[in-house]
């Protein structure tokens, strides 16, 4: 008799375990689910937020007249917009409409090679008429060129300043050694 009595204890503390592990498992998925339904409201919460946000605060963009305004410190856009004064360049820089629509031809001397060269004005009128009255002035005359790149699509030639002191140094750098060609322009750009 003790013998069954004791496996009868052992059935009944198995039982006993088995249901405290079953009711374990029950408080976690509820749990589990109870905070599932948190964090989906959470993220309603937060997009419903987002969304009222940007139909209330974030609705009232000013208009380009009133930012113009606040940029130039004003505290309320005009109603009539002034004319600002037409932009000029300074009194050094010539004006891209002596260069608007035509093309420039010259030569370069590049180390007693010849070298072509055509400004298009029609594609870059104010780069156009700069380089016209440097070269007209005799600006590139004896500077140096520092780089020269060739390619398929793309060439460059980049020259210094007025000076050869002007031109930039890069130590160990092949393409922007100073003084690799002197360019002496021959014929002024017509």
């Amino acid at each position: 008799m003790a013998a069954s009595s004791r496996s009868a204890r052992e059935a009944k503390r198995r039982i006993q375990q088995m249901e405290a592990k079953r009711e374990l498992r029950r408080d976690q998925e509820k749990r589990r689910k109870r905070d599932n339904l948190i964090a989906a409201c959470a993220g309603t919460a937060a997009v419903l937020l987002a969304v009222v946000l940007q139909f209330t605060a974030f609705a009232g963009n000013p208009t380009e007249q009133e930012f113009a305004a606040a940029e130039a410190g004003l505290t309320s856009p005009t109603d009539s917009p002034t004319a600002s004064p037409p932009v000029t360049n300074g009194p050094n820089i010539p004006a891209p409409d002596t260069a608007a629509g035509k093309v420039f031809t010259g030569e370069l001397a590049l180390n007693g090679n010849v070298l072509g060269v055509e400004i298009d004005g029609a594609k870059a009128p104010q780069a156009a008429a700069v380089f016209k009255a440097l070269t007209d002035e005799g600006f590139y005359n004896g500077s140096e060129c520092h780089r020269l790149t060739t390619g398929e699509m793309f060439g460059l030639l980049q020259c210094g300043g007025a000076t050869a002191a002007a031109d930039p140094v890069t130590p160990g750098d092949p393409s922007k050694t100073p003084r690799q060609t002197t360019p002496t322009l021959r014929a002024p750009l017509r």
